[in-house]
């Protein structure tokens, strides 16, 4: 704010002259901020430099621009951009009112820069990039991804146990995979399965015997039964590296379990 008092004159009398004296009194004592004293209350604007080693304060607004730094490391805060470093970052999706970054923030310099959204995270320099991604709604699903070093999502290779078991739950009636188990490591394996139609009432239960030459892969189906007719297709390929079960199911959602024993 800004305290208006009127000059005097040589001419003025002496009450005026006190009158002023008073006004300036409580200006000192009500508007003014001084060292080591008063503390004033009140709205306060500053054209200008505005230098201190320490900043403490309960509520901050910036309705302009605010610039922290040295001659190495440069911050700004304005309406539209958050930035630290001595390269030049922005945003129009900051709110100074509440300090919340709706897409990005960037913080590095010169060296190694920064970005986190809502989707990534991001850590870069001149020879190396980092891009953290947030998986696919199928990699999560599966729970079968990793994060490489490259930055990419890449499937979990897991080798095949001897005896095991597991459950598919498949959606709609495209050929979907069951099962697979590298050639590398077996010739064949046995599988019981139980399905289970989650549309309709329907149960069915049968056995697969499934090998591989290195190049194609075999399946052959038997002591099948079914409460409600059959609800899928099974078939086996190879594709120069694993045998996969596949089934092609008649229900638009179907629960396959199954034990394999793989030699």
């Amino acid at each position: 704010m800004t305290v208006l008092i009127q000059n005097t004159a040589v001419t003025n009398t002496f009450d005026f002259w006190r009158n002023r004296t008073n006004e300036l009194a409580y200006a000192m004592s009500n508007s003014a901020v001084t060292v080591n004293s008063n503390t004033a209350v009140g709205d306060a604007s500053i054209t200008g430099n505005f230098t201190a080693n320490t900043l403490t304060t309960n509520t901050f607004n910036i309705t302009s621009v605010v610039y922290v730094g040295n001659s190495t490391v440069n911050g700004v805060i304005n309406s539209t951009s958050f930035v630290i470093g001595t390269s030049s970052y922005s945003n129009n999706n900051v709110n100074t009112s509440t300090g919340y970054f709706s897409n990005i923030v960037k913080v590095g310099n010169s060296t190694v820069n920064v970005s986190v959204n809502s989707s990534s995270i991001s850590v870069s320099n001149s020879t190396a990039n980092i891009n953290i991604t947030i998986p696919t709604s199928a990699q999560i699903s599966n729970s079968q991804y990793y994060f490489n070093a490259n930055g990419s999502w890449s499937p979990i290779s897991v080798s095949s146990t001897p005896i095991s078991n597991n459950v598919v739950t498949t959606t709609g009636t495209s050929a979907q995979l069951v099962d697979s188990y590298p050639i590398a490591s077996y010739n064949a394996a046995e599988y019981t399965i139980a399905a289970i139609n989650q549309v309709a009432n329907g149960f069915s239960t049968t056995k697969l015997l499934t090998f591989h030459d290195k190049g194609n892969g075999y399946i052959t189906e038997y002591a099948t039964m079914n409460s409600n007719g059959s609800l899928g297709v099974f078939s086996a390929n190879c594709d120069g590296t694993n045998v996969k079960l596949w089934v092609t199911p008649i229900p638009t959602s179907l629960t396959v379990k199954f034990a394999r024993v793989i030699v």
